[in-house]
């Protein structure tokens, strides 16, 4: 298994979100990229964990769909950041 690049994962959440958000980007740039760099290392993890056997192929998409959930909160935060830097 190839392992994931986390700093091209952070770019390209960081630049999709960036265009997204514009204007209101900057305002929560710092928190966004802390909240994406803790995603992708997630995703990772699961990844290397099921590679070495210490997480079971019927563990890791239950690992996923928590990540999938609080990746949605995140979101949901950077949204509501987004209205009040507007």
């Amino acid at each position: 298994m190839a392992d994931l690049d986390v700093e091209a994962v952070l770019q390209s959440m960081s630049a999709a979100a960036a265009t997204v958000l514009q204007s209101k980007w900057p305002a929560i740039k710092s928190f966004a990229t802390a909240e994406f760099e803790k995603i992708a290392q997630t995703v990772v993890t699961i990844g290397q964990g099921v590679a070495a056997g210490t997480i079971t192929q019927d563990q890791a998409p239950i690992l996923l769909d928590m990540q999938k959930n609080a990746s949605q909160a995140v979101l949901a935060a950077l949204e509501g950041m987004s209205v009040l830097a507007a």
